[in-house]
């Protein structure tokens, strides 16, 4: 009697065999955008990244051993930091004229348990510089060979937690939580400088990634927003907006009642005109739009002013709307480029729409409707 053949996989099966496969490579992947990335400061040097490393749960300290190196490295402060699981994280030479070497520190992990006391939630790193293929400081006065300890991350209560991804790991979904540290140190130049590195996580939770940047200069975590490129267009538009609001002043001027107001504020009205004809002509020499756009809207509305207009108060609502939109679309919520863009704006918009000079616009609008309906 011949052998029976073994059934053929089930669909079902094969499913589970695809689960199984994808949930191998969630592990073994860092997940879409976990740390953030390094940007220049506008106005200032780019940063240069020196080197940068990734670490993972099985080179961190063991849990038993946790925070003895720090423990030494107090008691003692010519202690390498070598545990169990230290490591090289980077070896360079340091530059002269560089600044202060910043070694950026980016942990994430998971929840494998309970808290079991108040400080039982530090990720703690210990850095040490050496001179490369010694355990010795090197540099003046030994300055190179100097311990750090950086606290990255610090568990708040669950209430307060948030998670930035989510990853499969040993066929368990498990949140991520991510923490930030940074470490200064002023390293004499033209040395060749080994980092060696341990660290900690909490005893409840489990090290997914840890990535070391070393870096010069400045630097934030803020995705630079580019700005609006003008299209030539934008010049010829601006020009003719300018000429169209010179023709209408002149028309109004020359009229035989040019203001709407018995007590018109000429002098605040026209000094918001010039500042807002300089704006838009700065635009067109560096080619900003915003500034052209600006421009415009800032002279209408100084004009408005000028005549004692009404359509001064939403011309300014219109302008304050523009400008802080506009630069929160271009730098965020960097209040040290936001607040040039958007400061005078807004204490001019203050001033005009609650500040009293709203009342002395358009008293003369009301005499002029009734001589209207009286002739008509």
């Amino acid at each position: 009697m011949a052998a029976s053949r073994p059934p053929p996989e089930s669909p079902l099966r094969l499913l589970q065999w695809c689960l199984l496969l994808a949930a191998s490579a969630a592990r073994a992947q860092s997940p879409e955008g976990l740390f953030p990335e390094l940007y220049g400061v506008p106005g200032r040097e780019p940063p240069q990244i020196v080197a940068r490393h990734e670490l993972t749960a099985a080179d961190e300290q063991p849990k038993d051993a946790r925070n003895v190196i720090s423990n030494e490295t107090v008691k003692n402060p010519d202690h390498l930091p070598l545990g169990p699981n230290s490591r090289i994280v980077a070896t360079f030479t340091s530059q002269p004229g560089k600044g202060p070497l910043k070694v950026v520190l980016d942990w994430a992990g998971y929840e494998v348990g309970t808290p079991e006391g108040p400080r039982d939630g530090m990720v703690v790193a210990n850095l040490f510089f050496a001179c490369e293929g010694t355990n010795d400081r090197c540099g003046p006065d030994g300055r190179t060979g100097r311990t750090e300890v950086q606290e990255i991350f610090y568990v708040p209560p669950i209430q307060d937690r948030t998670a930035v991804g989510e990853v499969v790991i040993d066929g368990k979904p498990r949140k991520i939580f991510v923490g930030h540290g940074e470490l200064v140190n002023d390293v004499p130049a033209d040395l060749r400088v080994a980092v060696h590195l341990s660290f900690n996580s909490p005893r409840h939770f489990e090290t997914y990634r840890l990535r070391t940047t070393l870096v010069y200069g400045d630097y934030t975590t803020q995705r630079p927003v580019e700005p609006v490129v003008p299209k030539p267009w934008w010049r010829v538009a601006t020009v003719a907006a300018l000429l169209a609001l010179a023709i209408a002043w002149w028309r109004r001027s020359a009229s035989d009642e040019p203001f709407d107001s018995d007590d018109p504020p000429k002098v605040l009205g026209m000094l918001v005109r010039a500042l807002g004809l300089l704006w838009a002509i700065a635009g067109m020499v560096f080619i900003d739009t915003y500034s052209m756009v600006l421009g415009v809207l800032m002279a209408l509305a100084g004009g408005f002013l000028y005549y004692g207009r009404s359509l001064a108060v939403p011309a300014f609502w219109l302008l304050v709307g523009v400008a802080w939109v506009w630069s929160f679309r271009e730098v965020g919520t960097n209040w040290k480029l936001l607040a040039p863009r958007v400061g005078l704006v807004t204490i001019l918009w203050l001033w005009v729409a609650f500040g009293g000079t709203a009342a002395r616009l358009g008293t003369r609008e009301d005499h002029r409707l009734a001589r209207k309906a009286d002739s008509g």
